[in-house]
């Protein structure tokens, strides 16, 4: 990341609004300088291109889970439910003790 001023006064604005972190992060016994401290306050508060990315790749993989529950599970859907929770419903039923229905166990 490069530091710019826009990125300055973010991280400025961020250590503002936290100033627990900022606090912790000024005693830290090796001080945090250039790069390094604003990549962690980078992590704190992501750029928006950041979180575009992560929400696209976890789109394709739960994408990916739906297409795999499809092609290789005959009868699902057998509920009108998402991927993520058809593949929860399913592992709870592998790993449900025998005679234990489905929604008998606690979630």
């Amino acid at each position: 990341m490069a530091i710019t001023p826009a990125s300055t006064d973010r991280f400025q604005k961020l250590a503002a609004e936290m100033p627990t972190i900022a606090h912790a992060i000024k005693d830290l016994p090796v001080p945090l300088q250039g790069n390094a401290f604003y990549s962690l306050l980078n992590a704190l508060d992501p750029e928006p291109d950041d979180i575009e990315r992560e929400r696209d790749q976890l789109r394709e993989q739960v994408d990916r889970l739906a297409s795999f529950i499809l092609t290789n599970i005959p009868g699902e859907p057998s509920r009108s439910e998402g991927a993520v929770d058809t593949a929860i419903r399913l592992l709870d039923r592998l790993t449900a003790p025998s005679g234990v229905r489905d929604g008998d166990r606690a979630a």
